[in-house]
């Protein structure tokens, strides 16, 4: 007899190519024995995860490009936002500082930062979009070994915008109206300094 394998009809929301898609996987049946019907969803899952390593490794060299072409001053005030972020994350009890350890314990928690993305985007908020993207991939990274030395690269490039940081606390408010706390702002995430030791 065939049984679903799951038993209702879910949703996968996706960042392909910077665009949101939403995938619609519906019951696959198969019976719960049959070695042919796990092997299925074992191909299907690994298609996935190359698809999705594919579209993340395209996203964060977009991103390093991006960086590349900025300024020290500009990266500056993208690290005084990232740098409130880790901080307002570690009042909550949250240490993203190391993404290793958190992914781990939060295996959702890129998802969560991709939300957060978009959220600030719909506010017009687009600095703060840009501090949780360093974030999102360094999520990833962290859940991801191959995604590692990209992160790595990515905070080479954000180091050149510490020296500068410092001045940006007074450029823009924090989304609650208050100021901005950089403190560590000048440290690398456990485990993605970009010269590791």
């Amino acid at each position: 007899m065939l049984k679903p394998f799951y038993e209702t009809t879910t949703f996968l929301d996706l960042n392909y190519q910077s665009k949101p898609v939403r995938l619609q996987i519906k019951p696959i049946y198969s019976t719960w024995c049959s070695r042919n019907g796990i092997k299925e969803i074992i191909l299907l899952s690994r298609l996935f995860m190359k698809w999705a390593l594919r579209s993340q490794l395209k996203e964060i060299n977009e991103f390093i490009e991006n960086l590349k072409s900025m300024d020290s001053d500009e990266i500056g005030l993208l690290v005084a936002v990232s740098a409130h972020i880790k901080n307002s994350y570690a009042q909550d009890g949250h240490y993203i500082n190391d993404p290793i350890i958190y992914t781990a314990q939060n295996p959702l928690a890129a998802v969560e930062f991709g939300k957060l993305i978009r959220f600030m985007q719909k506010q017009k908020r687009p600095e703060y979009a840009a501090g949780v993207m360093v974030w999102l991939h360094t999520m990833r990274a962290g859940i991801n070994l191959n995604l590692r030395s990209r992160a790595r690269v990515m905070w080479g490039e954000l180091e050149r915008g510490f020296k500068s940081a410092p001045l940006h606390v007074w450029t823009i408010n924090a989304p609650d109206g208050s100021r901005l706390n950089i403190k560590n702002y000048d440290t690398f995430p456990i485990g993605f300094d970009p010269e590791p030791k």
